[in-house]
C-alpha cells in the first residue's frame, strides 16, 4: 500500500482520485500551502498527485518549493492539468514526461499512471 498526497481545490477530484486507490493510503488536500506544512512537519508520501491551477499556490508554485526543500520530495510529483494552460505553463510540464495527467481524469489512465510513477 502506497502513501498518496492528492491536492485539488476542487471536492470532485478529490473524492474522484482517493475511490480511484482503495488499495492506497490517500491524503486529500484542497489547499497547496496546507501540503507543503505537512511536508514540512516531516509526513512522508510515496506519491504527490497536484492539481497545476489552483487559487493561492498553484502545482508549479508548490513544486518549485518543494525542490528547494526536499528535492528527493519533488521528484515524486504527478501534475493533473485540466487543459488550457499559459504557454509558460507548458514548457513546464514539457520536462515532466510521464508524470502529467489530462482532466477529465479516465480511471484507468490515473490507476496506470501511478502505478507506473510508484515503480520509478
Amino acid at each position: 500500500m502506497a502513501r498518496i498526497l492528492v491536492i485539488d481545490d476542487e471536492p470532485v477530484m478529490q473524492r474522484l482520485v482517493a475511490r480511484a486507490l482503495p488499495e492506497d493510503d490517500v491524503v486529500v488536500r484542497g489547499d497547496a500551502r496546507d501540503a507543503l506544512a505537512m511536508l514540512v512537519r516531516g509526513e512522508k508520501f510515496d506519491l504527490i498527485l497536484t492539481d497545476l491551477n489552483m487559487p493561492g499556490m498553484g502545482g508549479r508554485e508548490f513544486h518549485q518549493a518543494v525542490a528547494v526543500m526536499q528535492p528527493a520530495t519533488a521528484a515524486l510529483i504527478v501534475f493533473m492539468t485540466g487543459g488550457a494552460v499559459a504557454e509558460s505553463d507548458e514548457e513546464f510540464l514539457a520536462g515532466f514526461a510521464g508524470r502529467v495527467l489530462q482532466k477529465p481524469v479516465q480511471i484507468g489512465q490515473l490507476r496506470s499512471l501511478v502505478r507506473s510513477a510508484l515503480q520509478r
